[in-house]
C-alpha cells in the first residue's frame, strides 16, 4: 500500500514534469486539454481510491486486493492516453523513446488487473517503482525551453 501510494505520487509527479513540453503550443481547444490532463486526473482517481480515509474497516491489504482489479484497470486507461495524445492532439509520433517505459507497465497493470497474488502485485509495483525513476532519470531528466 505504502510503495503504491509513492508510486502513485511519483507518476503524478512526473506526469505534470513532462506536461512542461506544452508551455509553447501555441493554441489548445478544450477536448484536448481534458485530454492532456486526463492521466493526472485519473491517477489522482486512484490515489483517493487507494486511501479512502476512515471509510473502511478492514486491513489495508485486504481493501487493496478488494479494490485492485480497479486500481490497474484505471491505471492502464492513464498509461495508454499519457502516451497516445501526443498523437491523437498534435500529430506526433506514437513510437518515441519517451513512450518506451509505457508498453512494459502496460503489461504490468495488466498482469495486476488478473492476479492476486500478492507477492506477485509488490514485486511489479517495486519494479513499477524503479521503471518510473529510470524513465525520469534517463529519458526525462531536463527538460528545456
Amino acid at each position: 500500500h505504502l510503495l503504491l501510494s509513492f508510486a502513485l505520487l511519483f507518476g503524478i509527479v512526473k506526469t505534470w514534469w513532462e506536461l512542461w513540453d506544452f508551455h509553447t503550443t501555441a493554441e489548445w481547444t478544450f477536448p484536448n486539454l481534458l485530454l492532456m490532463l486526463s492521466p493526472s486526473i485519473i491517477l489522482y482517481l486512484v490515489a483517493r481510491i487507494l486511501n479512502p480515509g476512515r471509510e473502511f474497516k478492514s486491513s489495508v491489504e485486504e481493501y487493496y486486493f478488494k479494490n485492485a482489479r480497479l486500481i490497474w484497470i484505471l491505471v492502464a486507461i492513464a498509461i495508454f492516453i499519457g502516451n497516445t495524445f501526443r498523437t491523437i492532439t498534435q500529430d506526433a509520433k506514437l513510437f518515441i523513446v519517451d513512450n518506451l517505459s509505457a508498453v512494459p507497465m502496460l503489461l504490468i497493470s495488466v498482469l495486476l488487473i488478473i492476479s492476486t497474488n500478492r507477492k506477485l502485485h509488490m514485486i511489479m509495483i517495486i519494479i513499477s517503482i524503479i521503471m518510473i525513476f529510470l524513465d525520469v532519470l534517463l529519458i526525462n531528466f531536463l527538460i528545456s525551453t
